[in-house]
């Protein structure tokens, strides 16, 4: 494999790379409006939608590797990176790479901010929950007291 097609091949996976986390901040920004709208079904199917693009990226972060190891391992081994840096790939490479750094940089303080937001979110529905629970059972106690009262009138 020549140095020019290994270059144009780990450009590729970069690129792919990129435009996958930016789904991911996409998605993160929604579940962000499914959070605070108070929408756990939409939250949890964003998830879903999101852990497939996680683990795609984590795919073409192993494939990148297998790629780089391999044109070390080649004839020019040693030199890959010397004579990559001499192809217009390498500053395409270099961009996307720091994009990529931005975006994940965003991503983890969306997903933090999430996280807090969803905290509260459950610990709401848990006092809802417990609200309505304690009238239920308030329902239940005036119920039975009425109807022991008939009882006790006939």
């Amino acid at each position: 494999m020549d140095i020019q097609s290994l270059s144009h091949q780990l450009l590729d996976i970069i690129k792919e790379k990129h435009v996958a986390l930016q789904k991911i901040y996409q998605l993160t920004y929604q579940q962000s409006e499914a959070i605070a709208k108070k929408q756990l079904n939409d939250f949890l199917s964003l998830s879903q939608d999101k852990q497939v693009l996680i683990e795609k990226t984590n795919q073409l972060d192993e494939l990148f590797n297998r790629h780089y190891e391999l044109a070390k391992k080649s004839p020019i081994g040693s030199s890959f990176p010397q004579i990559l840096s001499k192809h217009m790939d390498l500053k395409i490479m270099q961009e996307t790479i720091k994009a990529i750094q931005e975006i994940t940089e965003k991503i983890k303080l969306m997903e933090l901010q999430n996280k807090d937001a969803y905290k509260k979110m459950l610990l709401d529905m848990m006092v809802s929950l417990n609200q309505s629970m304690a009238s239920k059972q308030d329902q239940i106690t005036r119920y039975k007291r009425m109807n022991d009262y008939k009882k006790n009138k006939l």
